[in-house]
């Protein structure tokens, strides 16, 4: 399940532009280098059950929090 939140420092937020500026659309414009989503798969990943060709078998995974709830954009 996904929820989403207030977004409190808005899309323009940056290093070089380091005052939030918050607005009404909780997603923001996601990154080509998907950061967030490598992060995300660390923190909530559960690939119990799951086979992969190339990754040892029957060796559960789980990330540090499988069972969080996450907002994506």
């Amino acid at each position: 399940m996904v929820k989403m939140f207030l977004d409190f420092v808005g899309d323009k937020f940056s290093a070089s532009n380091p005052i939030p500026v918050p607005d009404n659309d909780p997603l923001d414009d996601c990154s080509a280098i998907s950061h967030g989503t490598h992060v995300a798969g660390i923190i909530a990943a559960n690939a119990i059950g799951i086979s992969q060709p190339g990754f040892i078998p029957d060796v559960p995974f789980l990330g540090v929090a499988p069972e969080a709830t996450l907002g994506a954009c």
